[in-house]
């Protein structure tokens, strides 16, 4: 293996990624990764303590409960790769950060502070997916074709899940070009993304208070914390009438986070008609939005004219 693609060492590469919770983008590129060490002749292996959350099925959770560990190993001697994730007051607590080897991730802040301690082996790019990042690592490799088809599979839905099926903002010719060459690849029957959004969706409406409070982010604005939940979904009006018009989803936010003197919103996609609705009931968030994104609220909802992924909003937060 050329020392040009990897950094070289006889040491495990431990896979990992924020503590907080695995999402589908995470859990896609840690086992690929780990996979793709493996086939280079290197020890590896994906590890992660946090809880999947709503964007992992359950059957998917099922058929990966054996490719991951849920703690480090006992024993060894360790370096650690890190994907979907630069920003090292997330990490997972027993990463050491001086034997961190390469860091594969799409949001942006700390490449300069990584560029410096690990130059070439640091891929943060402006791509709507990790997993396209991982999928392109394989290519420059050519291992494609020894790539399983479960992690395939996981590396698809990642893209799919991450761009909201290349309709968000945030997706490049890059996440476009990956996703046609995972399908090239032959494994998967048309129905894929009706599928696993059809499993998103029934746990959303059969668990929705863990599966909202499972994905929330808490991000500055304005000195103060704000947390914002991400809803995705082909079709939000049962959603909506059930959780939302209800005060339900109000209930839960404000009991776990938000006393009525904090910000907060939840972002909800509607895939198919192609747009997102921002929820909240605090009054001083309603005005923040309106004047930062220029967004109308009619009641406690305010209605985009494209879809926007929560990362965006994130990033655009003044």
């Amino acid at each position: 293996m050329s020392n040009t693609q990897f950094i070289e060492t006889n040491e495990t590469v431990i896979v990992t990624s924020g503590s907080a919770y695995i999402d589908i983008d995470v859990l896609a590129c840690s086992l690929a990764l780990s996979c793709l060490h493996r086939l280079c002749g290197r020890e590896s292996v994906a590890c992660h303590t946090g809880k999947m959350n709503g964007t992992i099925p359950e059957y998917v959770k099922v058929e990966v409960n054996d490719l991951f560990e849920n703690e480090l190993p006992s024993s060894g001697r360790f370096k650690y790769a890190l994907v979907d994730i630069s920003n090292p007051e997330y990490f997972e607590s027993f990463v050491d950060h001086e034997k961190i080897i390469e860091i594969y991730d799409h949001h942006f802040g700390f490449e300069k502070y990584w560029k410096d301690k690990l130059g070439k082996f640091v891929h943060i790019k402006h791509v709507g997916s990790c997993a396209t990042l991982i999928w392109e690592k394989y290519v420059k490799l050519e291992k494609v074709h020894q790539l399983p088809e479960s992690i395939a599979k996981l590396l698809y839905l990642a893209i799919v899940s991450n761009t909201l099926n290349l309709k968000a903002f945030v997706t490049t010719d890059r996440d476009i070009e990956a996703k046609i060459g995972i399908e090239k690849l032959g494994f998967f029957k048309s129905e894929l993304i009706t599928e696993y959004y059809s499993h998103i969706e029934h746990q959303l409406l059969n668990d929705f208070k863990n599966v909202l409070l499972n994905d929330v982010k808490t991000h500055d604005w304005k000195g103060e914390d704000c947390f914002i939940g991400q809803l995705e979904m082909l079709d939000s009006e049962e959603l909506i009438e059930t959780y939302f018009l209800t005060g339900t989803a109000t209930k839960y936010i404000q009991e776990k986070y938000a006393t009525n003197e904090q910000l907060w919103f939840v972002v909800i996609s509607d895939i198919n008609k192609g747009y997102n609705l921002i929820f909240t009931e605090d009054r001083k968030t309603k005005r923040l939005i309106e004047r930062n994104f220029s967004f109308t609220f009619d009641g406690n909802f305010a209605k985009s004219d494209r879809l926007w992924m929560r990362k965006e909003f994130i990033r655009d937060m003044s």
